[in-house]
């Protein structure tokens, strides 16, 4: 477990109800995350925005591609 500097925790800590009060009240904003539709919600500042969970996907399907190699 990674754990966060104390400042740096603090700031995110202070940040979150300002992020929470910037939230629509209405209509879905946060898409669930399927299989066919690997989306997140990204958090920066006025710009919530889905985007695509793209992260490292060549990465992960090299490791998926060879289970015996990568014990799984």
């Amino acid at each position: 477990m990674t754990t966060l500097e104390p400042r740096v925790r603090s700031d995110l800590l202070n940040s979150l109800p300002s992020l929470i009060a910037k939230l629509p009240s209405v209509g879905p904003l946060w898409e669930p995350y399927t299989t066919n539709e690997e989306v997140l919600l990204q958090l920066n500042g006025d710009n919530l925005t889905m985007i695509p969970d793209d992260f490292r996907v060549q990465q992960i399907a090299l490791a998926n591609e060879s289970p015996l190699v990568f014990h799984h």
